[in-house]
């Protein structure tokens, strides 16, 4: 079974205390690929503690850490004590877990929406959408349905070797700062991928709707003020044959008053077709 291990980390001078640096320090184990604007919203909104990105920058050891002896031979162990592995066992009992938060927000009234999913050499095999962040208890199911796990923060805890069933599975620990040797990170990335083009071509159609919603808003006005300038005319020109008629009673019998009233009717038509 393969679960990541929390790497240890030292204080360093820092205004944080080192609790936060820790904590930090075991999130960047995991999460490696994090900026430091991300690791300052997580101390933010995790930590309650709120501090600049150049605060962030001093604490951590990531660049110096990441690529350090001990973790090279670290990796090299893992991948030789993998190969051993496999001699002696199917190839399909070997499983990699990844669990991604695709949607992570501060407000009270969002959702924090995560995926587990697991492959082996041959492909996916099983994934599960949870509407909340992952928890003790989702990964204790998870690993009870797929027999191994790898690293998440959550993945390291008292419960997992309390669990018969799971103290039963035998464990090996990936190197820290080696997500590479995870075969789902890149399955997991490219869903990352397609739901930021995803959001973003939503974003793009939301933007063509509203630029949609105040054209039509223009349009409509443009309409209604045409016909208003065009009711003003025909109110104007009603008030003029009317006046006219009385005129013209005294001059014409009834049969040519009509024929003049439907021609000048035609030429108003006229005036307000064109």
């Amino acid at each position: 079974m393969l679960i990541v291990s929390l790497d240890d980390i030292s204080d360093r001078r820092s205004k944080l205390t080192l609790e936060i640096k820790e904590s930090l320090q075991t999130y960047v184990d995991l999460e490696c690929t994090k900026t430091l604007y991300e690791l300052a919203e997580l101390a933010k909104c995790t930590l309650n503690v709120n501090v600049s990105t150049s605060t962030i920058d001093r604490a951590p050891e990531t660049p110096e850490r990441r690529n350090k002896l001990s973790t090279i031979d670290l990796r090299t162990n893992y991948a030789t004590c993998f190969r051993e592995l496999e001699v002696d066992n199917d190839d399909k009992n070997f499983v990699f877990l990844d669990e991604s938060a695709y949607l992570s927000v501060t407000e009270a009234r969002s959702r924090n929406i995560s995926v587990v999913a697991v492959m082996n050499k041959y492909g996916m095999i099983y994934h599960k959408i949870h509407e909340r962040a992952v928890n003790d208890e989702d990964l204790e199911l998870s690993i009870k349905e797929i027999n191994e796990s790898y690293n998440a923060r959550i993945h390291h805890y008292r419960g997992l070797n309390d669990d018969e069933e799971i103290a039963s599975y035998r464990i090996k620990y990936l190197p820290p700062y080696s997500p590479f040797l995870n075969p789902i990170e890149n399955p997991q990335l490219r869903i990352l991928i397609c739901e930021k083009f995803n959001e973003i071509g939503r974003t793009l159609h939301d933007f063509k709707l509203l630029n949609l919603k105040y054209y039509l808003k223009f349009y409509f006005l443009k309409i209604i003020i045409i016909l208003s300038a065009r009711i003003m005319i025909l109110i104007e020109t009603i008030m003029i044959l009317i006046e006219n008629y009385y005129i013209d009673c005294k001059d014409y019998d009834i049969d040519q008053k009509i024929i003049i009233w439907i021609a000048r009717i035609m030429i108003l038509i006229e005036k307000l077709l064109y």
